[in-house]
């Protein structure tokens, strides 16, 4: 039998290497699915190279209609074939389709982030009521034109995953240790006591938080971490504005990486002791990559905030407990 592994970012795509491994899979097939973003297929592209699959396709997202035509011609092509496993990055409408259409013994939600938790929300309460959207509606429903199932709610998901997620039903969670990088990268280093890798986020361009807000949060962090070096690691989605450079001197670095920060960390010559950021999604695969770096998590006051309120307080409130959450008592205005 065959495995199926659909990945569409550079997280989702480190995880379905540490679950080739841990499941001890063959027949490998991976599908990926790359957004508009170049420096995203750059970083999925330097993941695999690292990494050996039996067959890799590649679906670039350039044309709307012809991917779904693309997506419809390989789901119906892989349905003449047996899956032992499925593992999906996430659980939207191109996956969705995919796991509801293939014949499979078992589905495993791989981690993306703290959207995993999300995820997991919407999986197990499939009876809560979502706001309407027409949008939404029409994709949900555009592969039934082609007699493909486009639903989870017959399906069977688990995780693997480094979150503590309670189970509902019969959901399997399998704990990722992530023990083939561990294995494999973490020699003999040399621990890093001066230097906080600071991973930056795109909440500015995304409009959840003002620039003038996020630039005074990143003020007081640096102050905060007075006594080490700042690297800071900007997201490969985030614009760096004139305004941030202006902040950069000895002690606050701003490195800009061509690979996932995970990958980044692993190939330094020296072991972080420190890692930081809001509420990355890298920070919980960084902290089962790193059991011995203090990891912390800024705490983002939800008036600061212009919208993901209740996201940004689910992702704090099942956190996990080992990442340290700070508060700097930044007042409003």
């Amino acid at each position: 039998m065959y495995n199926l592994y659909i990945i569409r970012s550079p997280l989702q795509f480190i995880n379905a290497i540490e679950a080739k491994h841990h499941f001890q899979t063959k027949n490998n097939i991976l599908y990926i699915i790359h957004s508009k973003s170049k420096v995203n297929s750059k970083h999925m592209h330097k993941i695999l190279a690292m990494s050996a699959w039996d067959k890799v396709i590649e679906i670039n997202r350039d044309n709307k209609k012809n991917n779904l035509l693309t997506n419809v011609k390989h789901i119906k092509a892989l349905k003449k074939k047996t899956f032992n496993y499925i593992f999906s990055g996430d659980i939207g409408n191109i996956n969705t389709a995919f796991i509801s259409s293939l014949k499979k013994r078992e589905t495993f939600l791989l981690d993306d982030g703290t959207m995993t938790l999300i995820s997991h929300e919407k999986v197990s309460n499939p009876n809560k009521k979502e706001k309407w959207n027409i949008n939404r509606f029409i994709k949900q429903n555009r592969y039934k034109l082609f007699r493909l199932n486009c639903s989870l709610q017959k399906e069977d998901i688990n995780y693997f995953t480094i979150f503590d997620i309670h189970p509902y039903r019969n959901e399997k969670i399998i704990k990722n240790d992530f023990s083939f990088f561990r294995n494999n990268f973490l020699t003999k280093l040399t621990k890093d006591l001066n230097t906080v890798y600071f991973i930056g986020q795109n909440l500015v361009i995304e409009n959840i938080m003002d620039e003038d807000v996020y630039i005074k949060y990143i003020k007081n962090i640096i102050q905060y971490y007075k006594d080490k070096t700042i690297i800071y690691y900007p997201h490969r989605f985030e614009k760096v504005s004139k305004n941030f450079y202006l902040l950069e001197n000895e002690n606050f670095i701003i490195k800009e990486t061509t690979q996932p920060i995970e990958i980044e960390l692993l190939t330094k010559e020296k072991y972080p002791m420190y890692i930081a950021s809001f509420v990355s999604s890298a920070l919980s695969s960084l902290h089962g990559i790193f059991e011995d770096t203090n990891i912390n998590s800024f705490v983002i006051k939800q008036n600061h905030l212009n919208h993901h309120k209740e996201s940004f307080q689910l992702i704090y409130d099942k956190q996990n407990k080992a990442i340290q959450q700070i508060d700097l008592n930044i007042p409003t205005g």
